[in-house]
C-alpha cells in the first residue's frame, strides 16, 4: 500500500504527536525550575528554564498546523508564528551551546577561550558553525512536511537524514561539554558527586540558600506556563 494512502493527520495523531515532541522539553523545564527552586538562584537555571519554554513554541506553532501549504503562497498568522517561533529557539539554544554548555565567545581569544584541549582551533570554530547549521535541521523534524516535499520523500529520505544529523551533532555537543567540564574543574578537582534527589544533604542546601525568605518558584515559574499557554491557544485557534 502507498504510504500516502495510510499516512494522516488523525484527530489521536493531534494529541500524540505533541505530547511526544513536548515531553523531552518538559521534562528538562521542569528540572531546571527544580534547580532554581534548590539553589534560588535566578542564572543560569530560570535562564535554562526559558530556553525550554522557547523550544516548546516550536513544538507546539508546528504540530498544531499540519496543512501549512494548503495556504499557497499566503502567510498567515500562523505560519509568522511558527516561523518567528523557530528562529527564536534556534539562536537561543546556539547562544547558550556555545557559551554556557562550552564555555567559548570570550573576545579576547578569538571567540573561543583561555584554554582549550584540541591544539587545531578550526575544530572549535567548525563545532559553532556546524552545531548552528544543526540546531535548525532540528526545527525541520516539527516542520508540516506539505511546506518542504512529498509524503514520501519526506518519510524514506528527510526523516532518516535529520536523524542521523541530530545524532551527529548531539556526539558533537557532548565532546566540547565534557571537555569544559574538565577545564572548569581541572584546577580544583571534582570533590563531590552531584546526585539531585530531595536527600538530607539537598534540603540542607536548600535551607542554606533559602535563609529567611520564602522561595518565589511559584509565580516566577507561572509566567513560563502561563506563555506557553498562551502560544498554544494561539495556535490551535489561527488558521
Amino acid at each position: 500500500i502507498p504510504l500516502h494512502h495510510i499516512w494522516s493527520v488523525t484527530s489521536s495523531d493531534m494529541v500524540a504527536i505533541p505530547i511526544i515532541s513536548a515531553l523531552p522539553l518538559w521534562f528538562r523545564f521542569a528540572q531546571s525550575i527544580r534547580r532554581y527552586y534548590d539553589t534560588q538562584q535566578r542564572f543560569p537555571h530560570l535562564v535554562n528554564a526559558l530556553k525550554y519554554a522557547v523550544a516548546h513554541t516550536v513544538v507546539i506553532a508546528g504540530v498544531f498546523h499540519p496543512n501549512f501549504a494548503k495556504n499557497g503562497t499566503q502567510w498567515s498568522f500562523g505560519r509568522y508564528l511558527w516561523f518567528i517561533s523557530t528562529i527564536s529557539s534556534t539562536i537561543f539554544t546556539f547562544t547558550w551551546d556555545c557559551t554556557m554548555d562550552w564555555g567559548l565567545w570570550d573576545v579576547k581569544h578569538g571567540l573561543l577561550r583561555k584554554t582549550l584541549l584540541f591544539r587545531d582551533k578550526r575544530i572549535y570554530y567548525w563545532a559553532m558553525l556546524s552545531n548552528l547549521f544543526l540546531r535548525f535541521t532540528w526545527t525541520l523534524t516539527l516542520t508540516p512536511f506539505a511546506m518542504i516535499t512529498d509524503q514520501n520523500i519526506y518519510q524514506y529520505m528527510m526523516v532518516p537524514t535529520l536523524i542521523a544529523l541530530e545524532l551527529f551533532r548531539r556526539f558533537q555537543w557532548s565532546l566540547f561539554r565534557v571537555e569544559w567540564e574538565h577545564v572548569k574543574h581541572s584546577n580544583t578537582g571534582f570533590q563531590v558527586t552531584p546526585v539531585f534527589f530531595d536527600n538530607l544533604r539537598e534540603k540542607e542546601e536548600r535551607a542554606r540558600n533559602l535563609g529567611e525568605e520564602q522561595p518565589n518558584l511559584l509565580a516566577e515559574s507561572s509566567i513560563m506556563v502561563i506563555g506557553l499557554l498562551v502560544v498554544a491557544i494561539i495556535a490551535a485557534v489561527i488558521q
